[in-house]
């Protein structure tokens, strides 16, 4: 398969942007901002409205594409199979997309500035690479949510859009790992650690693993004094792990892996970590031990 450019959309894993079938919008809808959800408050005899802070709603991008009789690297067929040819893409396109029982993973690739992700912490050597630029790959859950009503520019030719919904509006690009030092004796606020997150904006997409012996161990991030502790005591080479965006935890004790969310003590947000976009001041501390953690967040982009 030929694609025809490096910065093409597939959905599990079949690019969109082939000779047979193609994104024909460069930008547009695809290109925008999720909508939030939230009003402001409006106090009696307050001039104007009280500001609430808004929450990221779920996104509907729309995709306008095109699709012709010819294989996928532009070959046609001979006559009088261009038409089939045409039918047969079509279908393909039809069922890739149009899924009303499961999500399929929408992929996008783009070009990132060098130099942005070594500071966020992203190894850039696999990543291909032009002049000073690299090729970010991200993905979302996508669902149909709309379109594939072709409209036909002669024989074989048509074109149509698709709506695609997202019900969490972020695609989200490879882990990233951050190792901590610990703190004990209940040191506050503790040695931070300055790290640069990637994305369009916060994100909660954050797992953290602990290894023993530690007791009481909390990660603070002092940027917006949004933290939690894990009030539970982990042995010498047991391993605890926090999935913040589930709001789950797992003690694995004695090789047997339970759920245990109750140890799971926070403040300063709903969810118990959040990496603001940019610089965050990240703390660990515990009241003993002298074990290891390692969190892994995915940056979110619109």
């Amino acid at each position: 398969m030929t694609n025809t450019t490096q910065t093409y959309w597939d959905v599990d894993g079949v690019s969109l942007q082939t000779y047979a079938f193609n994104i024909e919008s460069l930008g547009g809808d695809r290109m925008k901002p999720p909508p939030f959800r939230g009003s402001d408050v409006t106090v009696p005899y307050r001039p104007g409205q009280k500001f609430v802070p808004k929450v990221l709603d779920a996104n509907v991008v729309q995709l306008g594409m095109w699709v012709v009789g010819t294989d996928e690297d532009g070959n046609p067929p001979a006559d009088p199979g261009v038409r089939l040819q045409w039918d047969q893409n079509w279908r393909m396109l039809r069922k890739l997309l149009f899924r009303v029982r499961k999500e399929f993973v929408l992929t996008k690739r783009w070009w990132v500035l060098e130099e942005t992700l070594v500071e966020g912490g992203v190894v850039v050597d696999d990543l291909p690479r032009f002049g000073s630029y690299r090729l970010m790959t991200a993905r979302a859950l996508g669902t149909y949510n709309g379109g594939l009503v072709p409209t036909m520019n002669g024989e074989a030719r048509g074109v149509f859009t698709v709506d695609i919904k997202l019900n969490n509006p972020f695609f989200y690009s490879d882990p990233i790992e951050v190792d901590f030092s610990i703190a004990t004796g209940g040191a506050n606020p503790g040695p931070t650690r300055t790290i640069q997150v990637l994305g369009d904006d916060r994100t909660t997409a954050i797992g953290v693993e602990f290894e023993g012996p530690l007791t009481g161990a909390k990660i603070e991030n002092h940027t917006n004094d949004v933290w939690f502790r894990y009030n539970t005591v982990i042995a010498d080479g047991i391993k605890s792990s926090v999935e913040v965006h589930e709001f789950q935890a797992r003690h694995d004790l004695d090789g047997t892996t339970y759920k245990s969310a109750g140890y799971v003590q926070h403040d300063g947000d709903p969810f118990w970590l959040v990496l603001e976009e940019g610089e965050n001041e990240l703390a660990l501390t515990a009241t003993g031990g002298t074990g290891t953690a390692k969190l892994t967040y995915q940056p979110g982009w619109f």
